[in-house]
């Protein structure tokens, strides 16, 4: 039994395993980086530009139960960005940004 339950295992994985390039143009997705509002800090700077939990609409009730939650989870840091942009940034304990 051990050996028909193997080889069904073994031809199963063989069929879904196919090499079919056909239609490998339909896979690409293509990203028109003029059409992104990404925001990149400088390498030669520390400043990281921000952006309020207001500015993006936000639900800012729901903030203080993210970080109670994330402090009982014993999490070290945390940060939510948006396009590039810092949102929240918190830190528990005694660890910093740096």
């Amino acid at each position: 039994m051990k050996y028909i339950v193997m080889s069904l295992v073994t031809f199963y994985l063989l069929c879904a395993c196919t090499n079919d390039s056909s239609n490998k143009e339909d896979q690409i997705i293509t990203l028109n980086p003029t059409n992104l509002d990404l925001y990149f800090p400088p390498t030669n700077s520390n400043e990281w530009e921000t952006i309020t939990v207001e500015e993006l609409g936000w639900n800012l009730s729901a903030e203080q139960s993210l970080i109670d939650f994330l402090d009982e989870k014993d999490t070290r840091a945390f940060i939510v960005l948006k396009d590039g942009k810092i949102v929240l940034e918190k830190y528990f304990k005694d660890h910093t940004p740096t």
